[in-house]
């Protein structure tokens, strides 16, 4: 490996086929996630090819993750859903089956499918066939289930390879307590609020997140930062409909995740989405 000395350099590596993949680095971190003909012209383009293939064997053969090279993807296709669960889905089943066991969930059109029935109409963004009986190929349920803790969420939840958003299948209609949707890629994908999923260009979110992983753990590592104790802080809550927030203090994290704030009037959960919070005066707010 041939590393310049500069700031702003390049970092030469030994290629596939026998190229030499030039990767650009920036104070001492190497963009995999950057595409080399932003920066290196007709050179980078002849880099750009060895680059993802490092990155599809990265992601494949080390960290053992389905990877499709992406020059044989044309297209992409909706696919057909699966309800997954013990019995008691039969039995909500039947009482969401309209006509054609369909059932409209706003937007979104869902047919559930029994036993031998065919689909009326292919995957698409606004119509999901839902298979009850059969198991989807790439979704372990065994493994699904024998990890989930949970007494009601996720118990029953129905999946797809490809969605324009989990939301549409949970949002505008609820199907029943507990009922989750899980997506292993959504074209459009939607928050709570006006958060949305968006496909960025030229960028790597596996990549993203490991990254992040990797500082947060480094701060860890650090001494007197193996536990960031914020578990009594002294904060101001103002909650919706309110003009005066009020003094609370931390008192953790609920089970799903929720910050908990003990006030004088009882203990208030905050959300991590649709909040703002204030470093510099200790508040947290909602979103307006």
């Amino acid at each position: 490996m041939e590393v310049c000395e500069d700031e702003a350099s390049h970092i030469l590596l030994p290629g596939l086929a026998r190229q030499e993949t030039v990767l650009y680095r920036e104070r001492q971190a190497i963009h995999l996630e950057a595409d080399p003909s932003d920066y290196l012209a007709e050179e980078g383009i002849k880099s750009n090819e060895a680059r993802l293939e490092i990155i599809h064997k990265i992601l494949g053969d080390i960290l053992d993750l389905h990877v499709r090279d992406p020059r044989e993807i044309t297209q992409l296709d909706y696919t057909r859903g699966f309800f997954l669960g013990n019995h008691v889905k039969l039995s909500l089943v039947e009482g969401w089956r309209g006509e054609g066991g369909t059932q409209s969930l706003g937007e979104l059109t869902v047919q559930w499918c029994l036993r031998g029935e065919a689909e009326r109409n292919p995957p698409s963004a606004t119509f999901l066939p839902v298979h009850v009986y059969d198991c989807p190929e790439h979704f372990s349920t065994v493994e699904y289930f024998d990890n989930l803790t949970s007494t009601s969420l996720g118990r029953l939840v129905v999946y797809s390879d490809v969605l324009t958003t989990t939301n549409a299948v949970t949002r505008n209609v609820p199907l029943a307590h507990g009922v989750a949707c899980v997506a292993r890629r959504m074209t459009s994908g939607q928050g709570r609020g006006q958060n949305v999923w968006r496909r960025m260009s030229a960028t790597l979110p596996l990549v993203q997140h490991a990254a992040a992983l990797a500082a947060v753990r480094a701060v860890r590592a650090l001494p007197a930062y193996e536990h960031l104790d914020i578990s009594n802080e002294s904060i101001r809550v103002r909650q919706e409909g309110s003009a005066q927030p009020v003094a609370g203090v931390i008192a953790g994290v609920d089970e799903a995740g929720w910050l908990r704030v003990r006030t004088a009037g009882g203990d208030v959960r905050v959300a991590p989405d649709g909040n703002t919070f204030d470093l510099m005066s200790g508040l947290v707010a909602p979103k307006f």
